[in-house]
Order: C-alpha cells, then sequence, then structure tokens
C-alpha cells in the first residue's frame, strides 16, 4: 500500500521535471494568451458595452459615466494601461507559440501553428482598437 502511493506521489513529482522543451514553450504560450485575452475581454466590455455603434462621442460618453470620481480621459489612460499589458502578453504569447512550433512535433506543431494563425488575427483587432485608442486619446486632449 505505501509502495503504492510513494510510486504516485513520485510520478505526479516528475511530471513538471520531465516536461518537454514543447510542452514549456506551449504552456507559456498558452498562459500568456489567456492573459492577453482576459484584457482584451476586459477593455471591450469597459468600453464598448452599452455604445451600441462605436464612435469616440459615444465611448466618451460611456468613460465619463463609469464613475463620478473621475473623467472620461482619466477612465481611458487606465483601459491604455491595460492595453499596453495586453499587448506585452500578445508578444510573448506570439514568441512562446512560435518557438512551439519550432520544437513540437504533430499534432502539438499543429495546434502551435493554430494559435500562432489565431494571434495574428488577434493582432489585427489589437491594432484597430490600438488605432481608436489613439483616436480617443486626440479627443481628450482637445
Amino acid at each position: 500500500m505505501h509502495a503504492a502511493i510513494l510510486t504516485v506521489v513520485l510520478i505526479a513529482l516528475a511530471g513538471p521535471l520531465l516536461a518537454t522543451p514543447c510542452e514549456e514553450r506551449f504552456r507559456a504560450g498558452a498562459a500568456a494568451y489567456a492573459r492577453f485575452d482576459a484584457a482584451m475581454d476586459t477593455i471591450e466590455d469597459g468600453i464598448f458595452t452599452g455604445t451600441g455603434w462605436a464612435s469616440v462621442p459615444r465611448v466618451l460618453d460611456r468613460l465619463e459615466r463609469r464613475s463620478a470620481l473621475t473623467t472620461a480621459c482619466q477612465e481611458l489612460a487606465s483601459f491604455r494601461m491595460l492595453a499596453d499589458s495586453a499587448s506585452v502578453a500578445m508578444r510573448r504569447a506570439a514568441r512562446e507559440f512560435s518557438l512551439a512550433t519550432a520544437l513540437c512535433f504533430g499534432p502539438n506543431q499543429t495546434r502551435a501553428q493554430q494559435n500562432q494563425e489565431t494571434l495574428g488575427r488577434n493582432s489585427l483587432e489589437f491594432n484597430d482598437l490600438s488605432r481608436f485608442f489613439n483616436q480617443l486619446e486626440r479627443a481628450c486632449g482637445e
């Protein structure tokens, strides 16, 4: 009985030690992507929910109503910081999935490539969001 428990414990502890470079890179990419995705969800929910059509005046009005303690431009600055953090996570995910593609074989390589393609599409969306942030920031500066 004790030998069986010891064997299970040793196998559980050996798992991280036996992780392949492929797995390490893939998992690091997945974790970075999860951070990127969560940040983007927060940004999109905070900025666009309830605006209907996304326009500078509507979004600034939405941001103004978020809190009686802050202005729309202060709210925008906090979302910009979150977007900067998302950008770092997106670049990290792209780097890790690129490494996973190089280090993995078979289905894991295919999954890493698919994740890179998804990140490419997300990058386009992120660039659109960044341009919209620039428009909002210009409106705040006026």
